[in-house]
């Protein structure tokens, strides 16, 4: 069968490989953004030791409205790449999962690679602030 010239060809499915690395990828620019928000505030409310978390200081409120911004437009565009990248509400969830593992080691590796904390990896850490504070250390020994 002949492909007619006035239809558009039919729509090739992009690999799985492409598609992760494309999801990836997409969110550099975002990490080092959060990551720098990160170290000013670190700076602003511990200013004696910004790479210490405890004993933990409480943001301001116009300081938490800015970090709960920040951390749901990171969950939105998470859910964008998921979505663009798949179909069907399994494979998106899937996409989802595997996006933001991704952006989470990219982040804590860019953390560790440009400012140099965590300073081990059983540190603790204010993991999520959404919808509460999840704290936790970067590496879990079980």
């Amino acid at each position: 069968m002949q492909h007619d010239p006035f239809r558009p060809p039919p729509r090739q499915a992009a690999t799985d490989g492409g598609r992760c690395c494309g999801s990836g990828c997409t969110h550099s620019p975002w990490r080092w953004s959060k990551r720098r928000s990160w170290w000013h505030l670190r700076h602003l409310y511990y200013p004696l030791d910004p790479q210490r978390l405890f004993p933990l200081v409480l943001l301001s409120h116009a300081d938490l409205a800015l970090e709960l911004a920040r951390e749901l437009a990171t969950v939105v565009m998470i859910v964008a790449v998921a979505v663009l990248a798949e179909r069907g509400w399994v494979r998106r969830f899937a996409a989802f999962v595997f996006v933001f593992g991704l952006w989470d080691l990219g982040y804590y590796a860019w953390l560790k690679l440009v400012l140099d904390w965590p300073l081990h990896w059983l540190e603790w850490d204010v993991l999520f602030l959404i919808p509460w504070p999840w704290f936790g250390r970067g590496w879990q020994r079980r």
